[in-house]
């Protein structure tokens, strides 16, 4: 993530924020399965709107769920602008299903255990992000109703 900030900065001749939400990698990580995804988005638009070098608007690049967030901070905090956003890999409709996790095995390992309890139960919609955007294709109105992101 670092290098390919320097890179594309120096490169493009660029200012670069790679917004991480936490103070270190393993918060960022922790919270990106387990902070809520519209607390995420206040996180990331109180950053944002404090950077003076974002002040006339921003493009953004997000992958996977970075992608998706991005396209959800663009509605929820049009101050200061985004102009563009490439997302790559985002799932803007949702998931229905679980691929391969990234994360720690231990941390697969629980997301699995709580998707299998119920994405749409208020105990799993309250603790797990990728329930938060989990669209059950057979079931769109439970998804309505239930799903808070």
């Amino acid at each position: 993530k670092q290098w390919y900030q320097r890179r594309v900065a120096i490169t493009a001749g660029v200012y670069v924020l790679s917004l991480m939400i936490g103070k270190n990698v393993e918060q960022d990580t922790t919270n990106g399965f387990f902070m809520d995804v519209n607390e995420q988005l206040e996180f990331a638009c109180n950053v944002i709107k404090k950077d003076p070098n974002l002040q006339n608007g921003y493009n953004a690049m997000g992958f996977s769920q970075g992608g998706q967030f991005l396209r959800a901070l663009a509605q929820m905090c049009p101050s200061p602008p985004m102009k563009q956003l490439v997302s790559i890999g985002g799932q803007h409709q949702g998931v229905y299903g679980f691929p391969h996790c990234p994360g720690s095995w231990f941390i697969c390992k629980e997301v699995e255990k709580l998707l299998d309890m119920g994405a749409y139960t208020d105990f799993v919609q309250n603790r797990l992000v990728q329930a938060q955007y989990w669209h059950d294709p057979l079931n769109e109105d439970k998804y309505r109703q239930h799903s808070k992101f």
